[in-house]
């Protein structure tokens, strides 16, 4: 079983560092699952919270699954334990990757610093087990046209990839050049979010972007099967300079 899901956490892992960006629909249940890897989808995404519904997506499908789990915390435990428990229980699932967001149930942000700390304690749960986890760190910062907060992104994005998380994801970037400085200037595979009022799928293909994800949207699942044809303007996992987290490949356990 560890074996199994070493491998499988290491190929999605490898899907970041492709010629062409990961095309990532959002499945909240195993019906859609199947719909998206029917479709052509080689990883899906849920925020499924309750671990037995994770596990079933997981079973159902033969494709990676990553979980979004929000802040990480659970409803009891106030520090980082609380996050490298619930790593454990997608861990246990089956699933490849995990979300992290900086973001509060409450609004507004976590302390960079104690964000820090979070993904820190997810990378250790996942080294614990043996299984190379793609740690995807979502920076919750609105970016406007003019990028009046693009520093603030990308110093919260370096933080997070020097305490361990694999890529970062940037919600609702809705200018191609926008897109474009991220790319650039994030050393870690970026995710951008595809869905109503942003650019197309291909058009963020086109900026680099290692992964694109689908939001909930009517839609936005039927573009799935278009991945494999789509352009990447950022060098190939031979030539990029941004490498996969080292503390990140974990060999299995035992």
């Amino acid at each position: 079983m560890t074996s199994t899901r070493h491998s499988t956490a290491q190929q999605f892992r490898s899907l970041h560092h492709a010629r062409t960006p990961l095309v990532v629909p959002h499945a909240g249940n195993v019906a859609a699952a199947r719909a998206a890897e029917a479709g052509g989808a080689v990883a899906v995404s849920t925020d499924a919270t309750a671990p037995d519904a994770v596990a079933r997506i997981v079973a159902a499908v033969g494709v990676a699954v990553t979980v979004d789990i929000g802040d990480g915390r659970a409803r009891t435990a106030p520090d980082t334990a609380d996050t490298a428990a619930t790593v454990a229980r997608v861990l246990a699932t089956g699933a490849a990757g995990v979300e992290l967001t900086d973001r509060l149930g409450t609004g507004g942000l976590r302390p960079e610093a104690e964000q820090c700390h979070r993904i820190a304690a997810a990378r250790c749960a996942a080294c614990q087990a043996g299984v190379p986890l793609f740690v995807n760190a979502r920076v919750d910062i609105p970016l406007a046209a003019e990028d009046t907060r693009l520093q603030d992104v990308l110093d919260r994005a370096a933080a997070y990839v020097a305490a361990g998380a694999d890529g970062i994801l940037v919600p609702g970037v809705t200018a191609i050049a926008t897109a474009r400085r991220l790319v650039d200037r994030i050393a870690a595979p970026l995710t951008l979010l595809a869905g109503p009022g942003t650019p197309t799928v291909t058009e963020l293909a086109e900026t680099g972007a290692a992964r694109i994800g689908l939001v909930p949207a009517p839609g936005y699942a039927a573009v799935t099967g278009v991945s494999a044809r789509l352009p990447r303007s950022r060098p190939s996992a031979a030539t990029s300079p941004r490498t996969p987290n080292a503390a990140a490949v974990a060999k299995p356990a035992g």
